[in-house]
């Protein structure tokens, strides 16, 4: 990293995964203070998911990996967010901290749901309420493609499938969302159901003005289970 900043790079991004069995806060806390000695400008921290057919899920259900507990993840990521703002960054999306003005602008623009276009095997676009991606074999993309064919698949996002990705990318991310732009865009109903079902969740997981909410760092690790409330109104 220090070859790559005197090589001239001066945006350097690093990802960390926390949430694993035998890493407590403390050791956790050190990891963090080495990322941050490091010249970085970007973190980003997943907490370990353990996933279908793979050699770890093999190894949890031997028995002979046990996964951290729930609220031991959990203080990892309060511990996670604490770290951020003791060093000047910004933590403006769930997994991801920046210095200021060094958000990432790729990231940002799906969880904006800014229209983009991709190209090549694999590819997804956003355009006009639509969204497309390419096949992923490169053989069958390149073959199909010098024939004229679009080798894609295409879905026309309704009404509902655009609210249900605002609320889940709004609370992604430290803007949240915006009561009158819900108003706005999908009815006064909507945003009086969402209003209601806000005032009845913990306050400790969440920040309302009124207009903007935007969840803190608890409810940000429990943001599924919220999101799922506000989609289901």
């Amino acid at each position: 990293m220090l070859t790559a900043q005197k090589c001239g790079i001066d945006n350097i991004s690093i990802d960390l995964i926390y949430g694993i069995s035998g890493i407590d806060n403390e050791i956790w806390k050190k990891q963090l203070d080495t990322a941050f000695s490091l010249p970085i400008s970007h973190l980003s921290c997943y907490c370990l998911g353990i996933e279908d057919n793979t050699l770890l899920h093999r190894y949890t259900t031997e028995g002979r990996y046990i996964p951290s507990d729930d609220e031991s993840c959990l203080q990892q990521f309060i511990t996670f967010d604490c770290k951020v703002r003791e060093n000047g960054f910004e933590h403006y999306e769930i997994s991801n901290a920046s210095k200021p003005n060094m958000r990432s602008r790729h990231n940002s623009s799906y969880w904006n749901r800014t229209e983009y276009l991709g190209f090549g095997p694999g590819a997804h676009s956003y355009y006009n309420g639509i969204r497309t991606w390419n096949i992923s074999n490169v053989k069958e993309y390149i073959i199909k493609t010098s024939e004229g064919n679009l080798c894609n698949t295409t879905e026309n996002l309704s009404e509902t499938d655009i609210f249900e990705e605002t609320i889940m990318l709004g609370l992604r991310t430290a803007n949240g969302i915006n009561i009158q732009e819900i108003e706005q865009h999908f009815g006064k109903e909507k945003a009086l159901k969402i209003c209601t079902t806000i005032k009845k969740l913990p306050p400790d997981l969440y920040n309302f003005d009124g207009n903007r909410f935007t969840l803190t760092p608890k409810g940000m690790f429990l943001s599924d289970g919220i999101i799922v409330e506000l989609i289901n109104i």
